[in-house]
């Protein structure tokens, strides 16, 4: 469900988890938004800042996944791996 955040380009989306790990996303309001400090370029090895759980990208980054998942008509799938 995409609506409105208080980050970034001002776009969320909120995540309902699938696994047992994750079940309780929406319950805690871990959303997927864009994050002006995490940038454009590629962040290995230094990896990017720390938010509160919630998976970040660019505002630029964000532009670009939003218009996709926004032509889907049917639920999407995110793998979200922290290593």
């Amino acid at each position: 469900e995409r609506g409105s955040s208080r980050w970034g380009v001002k776009t969320k989306y909120l995540l309902h988890g699938m696994d047992p790990t994750n079940s309780k996303a929406l319950k805690r309001e871990i959303v997927f938004h864009s994050w002006e400090a995490v940038r454009d370029i590629e962040p290995f090895p230094r990896g990017v800042p720390e938010g509160w759980g919630c998976p970040a990208i660019s505002n630029k980054a964000f532009h670009l996944v939003d218009q996709k998942i926004r032509r889907q008509s049917q639920r999407v799938l995110m793998w979200i791996i922290k290593e």
